[in-house]
């Protein structure tokens, strides 16, 4: 570990992880499995991926830049959340990966909520879903939508607003339901938590990745308990320090 500039791992399982870190402008990982997810993150703009299944998809994903956007602390000191869903985080492309690695969206309907600039609704098109939906604040769709089209998934990855606070249920018998890192806000847990419990039917499998920040993850697993039955999925693909977890709604009674 270089303080000045570098951070350099490698770890070898049945699959391999390598990733550079600089902390000056760039991320890359390179995760080899049975097909290949090659993926550059540029502080600057783009976050690009190719996913190899039958065929090769390149994602290139445009995000706000450091330094740039609606960084700065809000109420209590805490992020504007528009400034958040403009970036690529981690928790996103592990929950892009797990959708490759377990298959979990071929052939079937997938909704992503705060869906941000949309890694996982699109890799959950590229690696064969039925039927995306991906859904954010209206605010947020720009980016949203335009990371949709510039890479040719316009007509498979649907997009709808989607507030937590006053939600309009999308109608679907979603078969997957997603969401990456968007455990943070505590004002908003019982929000999303009610949001999925509206959109899962008894086969509805409901997909979480994040990190542990101030205890917020813990807390929000905690109230999630009370509606869901949950699990954590640990494989070699997730990004460090993101952890992934598998949600059922709970049967009444």
């Amino acid at each position: 570990v270089s303080t000045q500039s570098t951070w350099e791992a490698v770890v070898s399982t049945q699959s391999t992880w390598e990733a550079v870190v600089s902390t000056q402008s760039t991320w890359e990982a390179v995760v080899s499995t049975q097909s290949t997810w090659e993926a550059v993150v540029s502080t600057q703009s783009t976050w690009e991926a190719v996913v190899s299944t039958q065929s090769t998809w390149v994602l290139a994903v445009e995000q706000v830049a450091r330094g740039q956007g609606a960084a700065v602390p809000q109420d209590e000191g805490e992020v504007d959340p528009g400034f958040t869903a403009s970036k690529q985080w981690p928790a996103s492309f592990s929950l892009a990966k797990h959708l490759e690695v377990a298959g979990a969206a071929r052939g079937r309907r997938v909704l992503e909520l705060g869906a941000g600039i949309g890694l996982p609704s699109m890799a959950a098109a590229a690696l064969g879903a039925s039927h995306v939906l991906s859904t954010d604040l209206e605010s947020n769709l720009p980016l949203l939508k335009t990371n949709i089209e510039s890479n040719g998934l316009g007509q498979a990855v649907a997009v709808a607003p989607l507030d937590w606070l006053d939600p309009a249920i999308p109608d679907g018998n979603w078969d997957v339901v997603m969401c990456a890192d968007c455990v943070f806000w505590e004002r908003l847990f019982e929000p999303l938590i009610d949001v999925l419990r509206q959109l899962s039917g008894t086969g509805t499998t409901v997909l979480l990745t994040g990190v542990h920040r101030l205890g917020r993850l813990s807390k929000f697993l905690a109230i999630l308990e009370g509606t869901f039955e949950y699990e954590e999925v640990k494989h070699a693909s997730l990004a460090t320090g993101t952890h992934l977890y598998r949600a059922k709604l709970r049967s009444p009674g």
